[in-house]
């Protein structure tokens, strides 16, 4: 997603000398769209975040593991040309799109873009308002999530814990369960054992936490790797 590439921070946020956070990059973030507009906005993500000509080793991996499906904040195309790379078709789900049943995914790997893509300005979704209109007021969208994470093991992968989307299914699936929910695992950097016991007790996920002192995320990678060549045995 804009977070997590250096390029389009820049754009939204770059006072000399103040760290932002996640809240007021969200809050600019949703400044700068309301005064573009959708398909403006989208062209600067586009500029920003294309990925033509780019290549991922850590999309490339993930592209190897046969994942029953990738939810994702992320509104650039590399999950599906490294996925079309490694010989699976992908089926891009945007927010209003989450009815699709699976037989009519025809084998395809589903990408739900729960933000939308710069490819289809209309489907970003970035403001408060739009989040809610999502969570409150389009039911399927909210039923897909939830089945996905009922049904299946989801690894967390590059994610901060941050969406508002995500947590609101979560925290609805919990209430839903009396906590005796599916258990899902996260590998996330340089988490301590009080956030590790919060994500357990409240979610029930499970972290694989990993240090950046040294090698920086390439423990992480490693995980990957090593998902990878078990499943070659």
């Amino acid at each position: 997603n804009i977070f997590g590439y250096q390029g389009t921070y820049k754009f939204i946020y770059n006072p000399k000398g103040v760290r932002p956070f996640d809240a007021l990059i969200m809050i600019l973030a949703t400044y700068c769209f309301r005064k573009l507009g959708a398909y403006e906005f989208s062209d600067v993500l586009k500029q920003k975040l294309s990925c033509n000509g780019k290549k991922s080793y850590t999309h490339g991996l993930l592209a190897k593991i046969p994942f029953r499906a990738v939810i994702t904040t992320n509104f650039d195309l590399f999950i599906e040309q490294t996925n079309s790379a490694n010989g699976r078709m992908c089926k891009t789900l945007l927010p209003n799109d989450m009815n699709i049943s699976e037989e009519r995914l025809g084998g395809a790997l589903p990408v739900l873009k729960i933000h939308g893509s710069y490819e289809t300005p209309d489907s970003i979704v970035l403001t408060k308002t739009g989040i809610r209109e999502l969570l409150f007021n389009k039911p399927q969208y909210n039923e897909t999530l939830k089945r996905y994470f009922t049904e299946n093991t989801v690894l967390f992968y590059g994610y901060s814990f941050n969406d508002p989307d995500i947590d609101f299914i979560l925290q609805g699936i919990m209430a839903d369960k009396k906590g005796l929910t599916r258990k899902h695992y996260a590998l996330l950097p340089n988490v301590g054992e009080i956030e590790i016991s919060y994500l357990l007790q409240e979610y029930n996920i499970q972290v694989i936490s990993y240090d950046t002192e040294n090698d920086g995320h390439l423990a992480a990678r490693g995980f990957l790797e090593n998902i990878f060549q078990q499943l070659q045995r």
